[in-house]
């Protein structure tokens, strides 16, 4: 029965034969089972973004699993991971960091574990970026890379290399972040991961602004957009968005760098306020105060607070660097 859901493309008949499943495995007793199928029902749950419905789905199949047995198992092990993945998605990184913590130090005892030692590591990457822990996510990534490379998973090796992009250039080692981005890249490009390829571009672009190398962040950039444009990405558009207009800014040109934020925001209408969505109002405001528009004010206050509602206080420091930096560039604060 789990075979002929996972077969269906319908997702009402795939829930209904789900649940069909869960009935028959209650009656007939078997904890694994109900596990397996509890574990079923929380992927279809999380492939259709009801998060909240898939970590309880997830708890469910740990608690018969923890009735069954007392020892940790690889199976035990990749739920607490896809619980950590509901709570991360949920922008509840603190407690998704803790799970990812379990799921490191259960560790993967099974022959099945092939490529979930560098995945975890990864999602440490991933969660401590999230908390502004970009040494300790550097330290994941390079982990997570040694163990992909071990395992010859290349995909993963350039999923670590883009993680450790980020995390390098938000330590301002803009340099190392460049070569690791462009490492991801060559790696993605041999595995026809062009969405891959075009984040890598997008990667090396961002700082590659931070050193000054505009032309080079503007043809990356385009890149990019026109890739995530085309494949109707707007969450990743956003995000190249925000760069394009930081870059624009630095050229001078105001106007169009407002235009950039105005289109990213427009994107991500609609959608749960994320960290993309105040990056972009903190651009916003900062472009409006070098055009001393009143609006910069309102429009920086909402991203700190933003901010410091999705726990990202590294944003906030991020965010007032910025701001005092370019009231410095322009002759003072309250000119």
């Amino acid at each position: 029965m789990l075979r002929k859901a996972r077969l269906s493309r319908v997702p009402e008949e795939r829930l209904q034969i789900l649940q069909q499943a869960l009935h028959l495995a209650r009656r007939g007793g078997d904890d694994k089972l109900i596990s397996q199928v509890y574990e079923a029902l929380g992927d279809f749950f999380y492939d259709q973004a009801r998060r909240s419905e898939a970590e309880d789905a997830y708890r469910d199949a740990m608690f018969r699993l923890s009735e069954r047995s007392g020892r940790v198992t690889y199976v035990r092990t990749r739920l607490v991971l896809k619980v950590g993945h509901c709570l991360y998605d949920r922008g509840d990184f603190v407690g998704a960091l803790r799970h990812y913590q379990e799921a490191y130090e259960a560790g993967t005892p099974s022959r099945k574990d092939h490529g979930l030692p560098g995945q975890i590591s990864r999602n440490l990457g991933n969660t401590c970026c999230r908390l502004g822990l970009f040494s300790q996510a550097v330290n994941h990534y390079r982990e997570s890379k040694r163990v992909s490379l071990r395992e010859a998973n290349m995909v993963a090796v350039a999923h670590a290399e883009l993680g450790l992009s980020y995390a390098l250039r938000s330590l301002r080692a803009a340099e190392e972040a460049i070569s690791s981005a462009k490492e991801a890249e060559r790696i993605y490009e041999a595995e026809g991961d062009q969405l891959g390829v075009l984040s890598a571009r997008h990667n090396r672009a961002v700082a590659a602004i931070d050193l000054g190398r505009l032309e080079e962040a503007k043809a990356w950039l385009d890149d990019a957009l026109d890739y995530y444009r085309e494949h109707g990405l707007p969450e990743f558009q956003a995000a190249a968005l925000e760069e394009m207009a930081r870059l624009l800014q630095a050229e001078g040109k105001l106007h169009s760098a407002l235009d950039a934020c105005l289109e990213g925001l427009s994107l991500l209408e609609g959608h749960v306020a994320s960290v993309a969505f105040y990056k972009l109002k903190a651009q916003l405001g900062l472009v409006e105060a070098v055009m001393e528009n009143p609006d910069s004010a309102v429009h920086l206050r909402e991203a700190a607070a933003g901010f410091a509602e999705l726990s990202q206080a590294h944003e906030v420091a991020r965010l007032l660097d910025r701001f005092l930096a370019q009231s410095f560039d322009n002759g003072g604060i309250g000119r």
